[in-house]
């Protein structure tokens, strides 16, 4: 299942990766977020449940949750709005066909009380 979102005008946009190939390294990224900002990329093993909370998690008006957290990266935005982040995929049999799913979050201090806006969900997964 691929974690969708409505993209509103002005919010920013992740990559959608097809897969990781084992043994190698995909980079998901960003695009269209606030320009010379940082960003916090999200990877999680599921789309449906975060700690024990059904997802998506609203928050805030553009701050919609679509994956579980199970690692963060923090990523700085450039001048273009773009921002990339790499996963490497252990060289594991075992892994073939896992889904991983990823979303950024970007600091804006326009866009609500939080100060962040969410991207849309995207999925990776696992092929030999």
């Amino acid at each position: 299942m691929v974690p969708t979102r409505v993209q509103r005008k002005g919010s920013p946009t992740g990559t959608r990766p097809r897969h990781g190939q084992l043994g190698a390294t995909y980079t998901p990224s960003l695009r269209d977020a606030l320009p010379n900002t940082f960003a916090i990329f999200v990877s999680g093993l599921s789309d449906a449940v975060n700690n024990g909370a059904p997802l998506p998690l609203p928050s805030a008006p553009g701050c919609d949750l679509l994956v579980s957290t199970d690692t963060t990266a923090v990523a700085f935005v450039d001048a273009q709005g773009q921002a990339q982040s790499s996963v490497t995929v252990p060289n594991s049999q075992a892994l073939t066909g896992l889904s991983v799913f990823h979303q950024w979050a970007v600091w804006d201090p326009s866009v609500n009380a939080l100060s962040i806006v969410m991207s849309d969900g995207a999925v990776a997964t696992v092929g030999n």
